[in-house]
C-alpha cells in the first residue's frame, strides 16, 4: 500500500541523487496479536540493505508478564529471513525490564545467544530509563552477563567500556556478532 510506495519512492530519490552513504534498514516491531503482517509492509529486497526487528520483554510492567526471546521473536524471525534471505538482519531495538535479582541478566544471555544462533548480525539495546529501567548498567548481574558475552568472542561492542561504566541515561549499545 501507501507505506511500501512511500519507502520505495524515498529510496529511489536518494539513489537517483547518487548518495552512497545511506544504508536502508527496514525494521518492524515483532508480530503482536493482530498486527499487520510483515509481508504486506515489506518494500522488497532491492529496497533494503538490512532488516531488523524491534521487540521488548516488559516483564511485570505489563499484564502478559515475563517473555523469553522465543516468546517475543520466534514467530517473526523466520518471516523476516524469508522476506530478505540475502540481507543481514539484526535486533534493531531490544530491551528487557529489570525483573528480580538476575532475571534481566539471564534474559540478556539467552536473547543474545539465540539471536546469534538465528543469524543476527547486530543487536541494538534500548539503553534508557524510560517506561521502565531498560539499562544494562542498572544491574551488576547484567553488567557481568554482557561482559561475559563480549569476552566469549561471539560479540563485539560499540562502545562497551563507556556503556558498562556509564550511569547516565540516553545511550544506545550496539553489539555486533563477530563471526
Amino acid at each position: 500500500g501507501d507505506y511500501v510506495s512511500m519507502w520505495r519512492h524515498v529510496v529511489d530519490r536518494v539513489r537517483a541523487k547518487g548518495a552512497t552513504n545511506v544504508k536502508w534498514v527496514w525494521n518492524p516491531i515483532v508480530k503482536v496479536g493482530e498486527s499487520t503482517p510483515m509481508e504486506l509492509m515489506f518494500p522488497g529486497e532491492n529496497y533494503v540493505d538490512w532488516t531488523g526487528l524491534d521487540g521488548y520483554n516488559w516483564g511485570a510492567t505489563r499484564s502478559w508478564g515475563w517473555q523469553s526471546y522465543t516468546d517475543i521473536f520466534a514467530s517473526s524471525v523466520p518471516v523476516l529471513k524469508k522476506l530478505a534471505p540475502t540481507k543481514p538482519w539484526m535486533l534493531a531495538e531490544v530491551g528487557c525490564a529489570q525483573g528480580t535479582k538476575n532475571q534481566q541478566a539471564l534474559w540478556v544471555t539467552d536473547t543474545f545467544t539465540k539471536a546469534n544462533r538465528d543469524g543476527a548480525k547486530a543487536v541494538v539495546w534500548f539503553q534508557f530509563n524510560k517506561e521502565t529501567d531498560w539499562r544494562l548498567t542498572s544491574s551488576s548481574y547484567t553488567i557481568a552477563a554482557v561482559k561475559k558475552l563480549v569476552s566469549s568472542g561471539l560479540y563485539t561492542s560499540t562502545p562497551m567500556a563507556s556503556i558498562l561504566s556509564a550511569t547516565s541515561v540516553g545511550k544506545t549499545l550496539v553489539v555486533r556478532t563477530v563471526r
